[in-house]
């Protein structure tokens, strides 16, 4: 049950990061953050459906899936998680 609890939080953080990352490079007017508004906006209409932000997320959610699963097995563990976690934090840290 804690798996499922994990999963989901690891698709909520998913969510946010792809909004996080897109909003504010589009907003201050960053090169990257509008190829990657572009890239997101497949129907090229200029606006981010909740389809296509979908489409973003599961691809954020996999490459961060695909990065804690260290033995490849298709699933989490608590210490893949954690070790995941603590990963995050590092590079978080080294960034300020």
């Amino acid at each position: 049950m804690k798996l499922k609890k994990h999963i989901s939080t690891l698709t909520a953080i998913a969510a946010l990061g792809c909004i996080m990352a897109v909003t504010p490079a589009i907003a201050d007017g960053h090169k990257t953050g509008g190829e990657k508004f572009k890239q997101a906006d497949t129907n090229g209409d200029g606006m981010l459906s909740k389809a296509e932000m979908k489409v973003q997320q599961e691809k954020r959610l996999e490459k961060m899936f695909s990065n804690a699963d260290v033995n490849n097995d298709g699933n989490l563990s608590k210490e893949e998680l954690r070790a995941h976690r603590e990963k995050k934090k590092e590079h978080k840290a080294k960034k300020t």
